[in-house]
């Protein structure tokens, strides 16, 4: 990948311009969500829209936050069938109206100029897509482990090339930003992803998450075995053949029921008009 010191992005002289869509879905995150959806709306470049999805969570208690904020750059969706963060972000990936798309936890938060330095290095370095670093934090603030560490989650890319080229991410309930990038980064090449040297996206730190599993290394079983599976499938597979729809597609490999998303169906999604 690419490196991307902030520093050479501070003299950026070229134009930015295109709506970015932020999409930030909840599953019982209600307590945090007010403050993602704030540090998206503080960012330092203005044009967004932030697309607000409850994945069959709480529908009341999310919606009024949202209309508690007002404005008119918050969208929102909610679904009546739990799905998953990923099979969420494909949906609305679909629904947004903006050029680029990136993504927020909705326990999560982004500093200031998050979006706008993202879209510098994408610019600049003529790159298919870029992350940012994160830290953790707990409930209480405290950081959790170390500075500085990639954040997949926070993936931002040009929406119309990259879906023609590669799709969306997999229907599955945990890691598929990690498959996501090293997907991308097997068509486009190694040097046409990047890796914005900023801590400019702040996590939550949750220890009972799928990601982690004291017992075992690098997640649960389920995550664990769908990390290999996907790695072996890249290693394989010719860049033409990595395109994945989730209307229609069907992966290589199979999955443990723990993480995998059955009989989706975009009919459970319905917008609120605000």
């Amino acid at each position: 990948m690419l490196a991307v010191n902030k520093g050479s992005i501070k003299n950026f002289n070229g134009g930015l311009e295109g709506k970015i869509s932020i999409v930030i879905t909840n599953y019982k995150k209600e307590l945090f969500l007010k403050k993602a959806i704030l540090s998206c709306l503080n960012q330092s470049y203005k044009n967004i829209e932030i697309i607000v999805v409850d994945d069959c969570s709480a529908v009341k208690k999310s919606l009024n936050i949202v209309k508690s904020i007002g404005g008119n750059k918050v969208r929102y969706f909610y679904t009546t069938r739990n799905y998953g963060h990923y099979a969420c972000c494909n949906y609305a990936i679909d629904q947004s109206t903006g050029k680029y798309v990136t993504f927020l936890g909705a326990d999560d938060v982004i500093a200031k100029d998050h979006i706008k330095d993202l879209l510098i290095a994408l610019k600049k370095y003529k790159l298919a897509g870029v992350c940012s670093l994160y830290t953790r934090y707990d409930k209480s603030g405290k950081r959790v482990g170390r500075n500085g560490r990639l954040c997949e989650a926070s993936i931002l890319f040009e929406k119309n090339r990259l879906t023609k080229d590669i799709g969306y991410f997999h229907m599955v309930r945990c890691a598929a930003d990690s498959e996501y990038r090293e997907r991308a980064i097997k068509y486009y090449g190694a040097n046409k992803f990047g890796v914005l040297y900023s801590d400019s996206y702040k996590a939550l730190y949750l220890p009972d998450s799928l990601t982690r599993n004291k017992k075992t290394k690098g997640g649960s079983p389920g995550r664990v075995k769908y990390v290999n599976q996907f790695r072996k499938n890249l290693k394989t597979s010719k860049p033409s053949s990595l395109h994945f729809d989730y209307k229609e597609g069907m992966l290589k490999f199979s999955l443990e029921k723990e993480i995998k998303v059955d009989n989706f169906d975009p009919k459970t999604f319905k917008e609120v008009v605000l």
